[in-house]
């Protein structure tokens, strides 16, 4: 039986004590005296008090396993988690050796008309090629930014490796500003081409806003351990979630301040 329904049932019988012995002692030919009865019901009175408190006390679960922090893949924690895949958004995966009209051929009518699909979410990973490949060129990496930077609603840049693990991650936004003005070919050779030859250099993408190789989650983790990850460096802006141990499968990013929200919030 529920705790609290036990203790109520006592309480209920404890308070039938009273009249019960008022009268019983009526009937015997021994009435009792109302200095006595009072005397009693300050008692019984406290002995119920005293059932409360231990009731309410001792029923609650033990320390330690009384508070679970909340896992990233559960409510509410997953509300704020920017995804990656979205039901209209178009993925473009993007490999070193191909020309931008090549690399966009897929969907070429809506390329070539970004006015008619402004609303259109583009998601843009780049992908290393496999061991003794070719390098990115960054004059077509500037020329396929300049075609898709009309696509304002897009969100995301993501650089994987040949396996299609994490490697880096840039806003859409601050992408297409570098990427496409001023010495925008040495800003992807400096952020895109040398991260790709060495992953520490990932750290850079941070000064973009964006999320270095180490940077990353799993939905699995819960919402204190995010709030670790980031709590100590101060350029992080969030992280990647992946799913489960799949690090290959990424799920989308969960910003810095959502986390420390989260966490002084009891989540």
């Amino acid at each position: 039986m529920n705790k609290i329904a036990v203790a109520v049932l006592s309480v209920l019988a404890v308070v039938l004590v009273l009249p019960g012995t008022w009268y019983g002692a009526r009937y015997l030919g021994h009435p009792l005296d109302l200095s006595v009865m009072a005397a009693m019901a300050a008692v019984l009175a406290a002995s119920c008090s005293v059932a409360l408190v231990a009731v309410s006390l001792f029923g609650r679960p033990v320390g330690g396993h009384a508070y679970q922090a909340t896992r990233l893949s559960e409510d509410p924690v997953w509300r704020f988690i920017v995804p990656f895949k979205e039901a209209a958004a178009l993925p473009v995966l993007v490999r070193p050796g191909l020309p931008a009209d090549i690399l966009l051929v897929r969907n070429e009518r809506i390329f070539k008309n970004p006015a008619e699909n402004a609303e259109r979410k583009i998601v843009l990973t780049i992908k290393k090629a496999k061991k003794g490949g070719p390098v990115f060129n960054p004059v077509i990496l500037k020329e396929l930014f300049g075609k898709l930077k009309d696509f304002t609603k897009s969100e995301h840049v993501i650089l994987v490796n040949e396996h299609d693990e994490f490697m880096g991650y840039i806003p859409w936004a601050s992408a297409v500003k570098d990427f496409t003005g001023d010495n925008a070919e040495t800003k992807i050779v400096k952020n895109i081409v040398e991260v790709f030859d060495d992953p520490s250099k990932s750290t850079r993408l941070r000064a973009m806003g964006g999320m270095a190789t180490q940077d990353l989650i799993s939905d699995a983790d819960t919402i204190h351990e995010a709030a670790k990850k980031t709590w100590n460096d101060d350029p992080m802006h969030g992280l990647v979630v992946y799913h489960a141990n799949r690090n290959r499968k990424l799920v989308g990013i969960i910003a810095r301040n959502s986390v420390l929200q989260l966490v002084s919030t009891g989540a």
